[in-house]
This record gives structure tokens, sequence and C-alpha cells, in this order.
């Protein structure tokens, strides 16, 4: 049975012109680009600052982290 597409990303000449840019730049990870989104991150939320995470779960910890909570404390979150 062939696999029905929720969803087909669409990606015009702007964003394929951003992706070569940062794979030409050899940075992936904490580079030009993602202080930039962190910058418009924290003004869009009126945020004094902003992380960008490699993850949801790493988002999740360091949230926790920043609010003191520590290992035995009862947290629930999404799994």
């Amino acid at each position: 049975m062939e696999a029905v597409p929720l969803a087909r990303p669409t990606f015009g000449p702007e964003e394929e012109a951003a992706v070569l840019e940062v794979m030409r730049s050899g940075r992936f990870a904490q580079g030009d680009c993602v202080r930039a989104f962190e910058a418009a991150f924290a003004v869009a939320t009126g945020a004094h600052h902003a992380v960008a995470t490699s993850s949801g779960t790493t988002a999740l910890f360091l949230a926790l982290a920043c609010h003191g909570i520590r290992a035995g404390d009862e947290v629930i979150t999404s799994p």
C-alpha cells in the first residue's frame, strides 16, 4: 500500500538559497542563522534571551532546570 502524504512541503528559491548558505558555511549549529533566530524569537516573545535547542526533550530539560526542578521532584510533561 502506498503512503498518502498528509502534507507536502513547498520550498521556493529563497528557502533553497538559505539552506545552501548554511550548508556551505559548515556551521549547522550555533552559527549566524541560529543566533539570528534566537534574537528574533526573543523579540517576538518579549523575552530578554532565547536559546535554540536540538530537540523538544532538551528544551523541556532546560526549562525545568531553570525553574529549579531537581531529581525527585514530581513533574508531568508530554512523553
